[in-house]
């Protein structure tokens, strides 16, 4: 790969911390998901998904993105795989944090970008789904950036 850009990525120490944090938080929603394994348990309702995913004062139409969170659920596992293929001897990569993630700390994150020896950048005051809290255009400025300062000169 010519390079790699993890967005609030799961942590590569995994889900166990992440787990415990939200079982304190939500603890019928934990058993639930532990009984279950359906990722749908985290989203199951528009309140839990914006909690989880988006800023407070989101301006996004929360109901439709819970209802959207529902569809893609199905697709969760396959996405929390680790980046076990990415080797940062041959891409250089680059790690997003957000500093009010409700699911990862920037410790854990932090660890991340260690394990990958990947640039770091923390946006600061928003939630976990980068893309769509308020800050997007920053964290795609962050991204475009780094293309063209790290990526492009190695293709």
């Amino acid at each position: 790969l010519p390079g790699v850009v993890l967005l609030a990525p799961l942590p590569s120490t995994g889900m166990s911390a992440m787990l415990l944090r939200l079982a304190r938080r939500h603890p019928v929603t934990a058993l639930r998901f532990l009984f279950s394994l359906d990722f749908y348990e985290w989203v199951r309702t528009p309140a839990l998904a914006q909690e989880l995913f988006l800023d407070p004062d989101t301006g996004v139409d929360v109901a439709a993105f819970q209802e959207r969170l529902v569809r893609e659920t199905m697709n969760a596992p396959g996405l929390l795989l680790p980046c076990a293929r990415v080797n940062p001897d041959r891409s250089p990569v680059l790690v997003i944090a957000a500093e009010k993630d409700a699911f990862f700390t920037l410790d854990e994150e932090r660890k991340t970008a260690g394990k990958y020896a990947a640039k770091f950048v923390v946006v600061e005051g928003q939630a976990h789904d980068l893309m769509l809290e308020s800050a997007w255009k920053q964290v795609a400025d962050v991204i475009d950036g780094w293309i063209t300062q790290e990526v492009d000169g190695q293709v």
